[in-house]
């Protein structure tokens, strides 16, 4: 599933969900062994990195145009 509506936080979803995908075989055979990678390391990974690089941006309450700046 892809976000089709523009703007940053849709574009930065749309790499996150390009990557993973990339990952799929990874997935699969993690899967058939009982481990849960998705959870347990892509996405701690994930959140880390956007809160590090993006975080003052994205939880900028009251100040959409932050939010609009990131490219």
């Amino acid at each position: 599933m892809r976000l089709t509506s523009g703007g940053p936080l849709a574009d930065v979803l749309n790499k996150v969900l390009t990557h993973v995908y990339d990952l799929r075989p990874l997935l699969t055979t993690a899967d058939e062994v009982g481990l849960d990678v998705l959870s347990q390391i892509l996405w701690p990974a994930i959140s880390t990195s956007i809160v590090s690089s993006m975080g003052n941006t994205i939880f900028a309450a009251g100040r959409p145009d932050e939010l609009h700046k990131v490219s």
